[in-house]
């Protein structure tokens, strides 16, 4: 049971850190698209989904 647990957690890390490489690449794709720099287009991009959590009531969870 043990190892188990251990490869699920190895496995988890490997996506996690996938997920965060796809994330770096989409902002750095984003950024070159519209010409401006990383922390730019990033700023910009969590700017965005502010106002649309806001839009959407603020709520963590939503029902499907």
């Amino acid at each position: 049971m043990t190892q188990l647990l251990h490869q699920r957690q190895q496995q988890a890390g490997k996506v996690a850190h996938f997920c965060s490489m796809k994330i770096s690449q989409d902002v750095r794709d984003i950024a070159a698209q519209q010409g401006v720099d990383e922390q730019t287009a990033f700023s910009k991009g969590m700017e965005q989904k502010a106002v649309e959590f806001v839009k959407r009531g603020s709520q963590l969870y939503s029902k499907a």
